[in-house]
């Protein structure tokens, strides 16, 4: 069965009426209609840090696992709301009753984790390392050469100092 993402994505964001984004536990963004977090981008590794240590906070909180997390920055309120594969962020103004939004998210991710167990990224860019070890070999070598030259003066110094 496969899963439309992208349609479900939009679906949540005009039933939930926020913004919404759908990513996988890898970080890679599937679906999003936050501006900050575009389709097919990755989440920086600050933020999927944050967001993977819930299983070390659910253990010194003495839980098996936990459901949300929620994030408040400036009177907005990021909910981060888990799966096995996948999880939903939205971003929630501080107006808006957290306990009767909670349950809802936790039931669709609940229901979507289910039908996604095998989501495949369609449009996965490959990258070719090769050309950027050869930009860094090219400035290795620039920075070697520089650094010979630099010093030049000073070993020129230390021999006439020498002959003195």
């Amino acid at each position: 069965m496969s899963v439309n993402i992208e349609e479900i994505g939009k679906q949540l964001k005009e039933s939930l009426n926020t913004d919404v984004a759908i990513i996988d536990k890898y970080g890679f963004i599937l679906s999003s209609s936050l501006i900050d977090f575009k389709k097919g981008g990755v989440l920086s590794t600050t933020l999927l840090d944050f967001i993977n240590a819930r299983s070390r906070v659910a253990l010194e909180l003495n839980s098996e696992e936990i459901n949300s997390l929620v994030l408040t920055i400036s009177g907005t309120n990021f909910v981060f709301t888990y799966g096995k594969q996948l999880f939903i962020m939205t971003k929630i103004p501080d107006h808006v009753d957290l306990s009767e939004f909670l349950p809802s998210i936790n039931r669709f991710i609940t229901i979507l984790d289910k039908s996604s167990s095998s989501i495949e990224i369609e449009d996965f860019k490959e990258f070719d390392i090769s050309d950027e070890l050869i930009k860094i070999e090219k400035e290795i070598e620039d920075e070697t050469t520089r650094n010979e030259k630099k010093y030049v003066i000073f070993t020129d110094i230390v021999k006439h100092i020498n002959e003195l």
